[in-house]
């Protein structure tokens, strides 16, 4: 996404959960959060989106759209793709970033199995 597609609008990415939900954040337009990450429906994704003018991305992008119905909102260019080799190469880029804070796995919603305990023999 440029810096064109995003001026004076807030930023809303949207990633499929393989669920009926969606992960869901939103940034301003200096791509600073503007809360937590969420895990939503497409509709209530859609009711705390941010007012004003939004560009959503990621690949559950076109179903937050259209839940937006009629609201100032486009799709980034690329929006459906989530390119793992892109994502890669900018996480390297930040290793040695002293200001990065640690890494750490983030998981939005619980498992949905849990191990079984070991049998006793």
């Amino acid at each position: 996404m440029t810096e064109d597609e995003r001026r004076g609008r807030a930023v809303l990415a949207a990633i499929d959960s393989r669920r009926d939900e969606i992960f869901v954040q939103a940034f301003d337009g200096d791509l600073k959060p503007l809360g937590a990450p969420a895990v939503l429906t497409p509709g209530a994704a859609a009711a705390a989106a941010p007012r004003g003018a939004l560009v959503l991305t990621g690949d559950a992008a076109q179903p937050l759209l259209a839940a937006l119905g009629g609201r100032n909102a486009k799709l980034a260019r690329g929006a459906g793709a989530i390119d793992a080799a892109v994502v890669a190469a900018l996480a390297a880029a930040r290793l040695g970033d002293k200001d990065l804070p640690p890494l750490r796995p983030l998981y939005l919603r619980p498992p949905d199995i849990t191990p079984q305990p070991a049998r006793r023999k």
